[in-house]
C-alpha cells in the first residue's frame, strides 16, 4: 500500500511539472503570526505540559507555569486578520490524548517573518 501511495505522489508531481514529490505541497504564500499566553485549569492552577495548537499547524507544550509561545505559519492566506481555532490538548501520564478544548481568536497574520505583532491568548481549560 505504501509503495502505491509513493508512486501516486510521484505521478502527480510528474504530471504537474515537479521533479520531486514535495515541491508542489507547499507553494502557497506563507503568512506568519505569533501567539503567546497561559493555559490554566478550571481551578486557576497552571496547566503544565499541555499541547497548544493554532489551526492545523504544529503545536508547542506549556512550561511548568502553563505559559507558551507559539509561532504560527499558515499558507494560502493573505496578510491581515483571520479567525483561527486555538486548541489545547490534555494528555494522561502515558502521553495519550484524553481531552481537548478550543477557542476561536482573531489573529493578525503578516507576510514577513518574524511577525510585526503578537496576540495574547489565555485559556482556562474546562478540566480540573
Amino acid at each position: 500500500m505504501l509503495r502505491w501511495q509513493l508512486a501516486a505522489t510521484l505521478a502527480i508531481g510528474a504530471a504537474s511539472g515537479c521533479s520531486e514529490p514535495t515541491c508542489c505541497i507547499d507553494d502557497y504564500p506563507a503568512t506568519y503570526a505569533l501567539l503567546y499566553g497561559t493555559i490554566r485549569l478550571a481551578s486557576q492552577a497552571p496547566a503544565p505540559n499541555t499541547l497548544v495548537r493554532a489551526g492545523d499547524g504544529l503545536g508547542v507544550r506549556t512550561d511548568s507555569a502553563g505559559r507558551y509561545r507559539l509561532p504560527t505559519t499558515l499558507h494560502g492566506l493573505s496578510a491581515g486578520t483571520s479567525m483561527v481555532n486555538v486548541t489545547v490538548f490534555r494528555s494522561d501520564s502515558q502521553g495519550r490524548l484524553v481531552d481537548s478544548s478550543a477557542v476561536q481568536v482573531q489573529v493578525p497574520f503578516f507576510s514577513t517573518q518574524p511577525p510585526r505583532d503578537s496576540v495574547q491568548v489565555n485559556i482556562v481549560a474546562p478540566w480540573s
